[in-house]
């Protein structure tokens, strides 16, 4: 029968913004990718005002970088290996290459695709 469960497989990827950094990435869960969910949504609503939801885009990237990257060689101005399950050291990454870790995360575990649909028609 074929596997459904979850692997901890990482893959390591050189990124092409820093030369000679790494990181080594494992793909979300379910489970982890449904928290991240719940983690990104903030719900306000007002007296007798439509509901606001927007996305906390902080606490869903620290999340994934936190449960994502499994090993890196990426270092602070004093040498010292930054702690990437730490928003500060996080925001304090040059954009340039935190967002192709972030691509990265993004298209290792397909967090900006469509939920899978199965083909299966309500027959209506």
């Amino acid at each position: 029968m074929p596997r459904a469960t979850y692997s901890d497989e990482k893959e390591k990827y050189d990124l092409t913004s820093l030369p000679g950094a790494f990181v080594e990435l494992r793909r979300l869960s379910y489970g982890e990718r449904l928290h991240r969910r719940d983690l990104g949504m903030k719900f306000k609503s007002g007296q007798g005002r439509d509901v606001d939801v927007s996305l906390d885009s902080v606490r869903s990237t620290v999340f994934d970088f936190s449960k994502a990257i499994t090993d890196h060689n990426l270092e602070d101005a004093e040498g010292n290996k930054l702690d990437l399950t730490n928003e500060k050291a996080i925001m304090s990454l040059d954009p340039r290459i935190a967002e192709e870790i972030d691509s990265l995360i993004t298209q290792m575990n397909g967090l900006n695709e469509e939920p899978f649909q199965s083909g299966i028609s309500s027959g209506a």
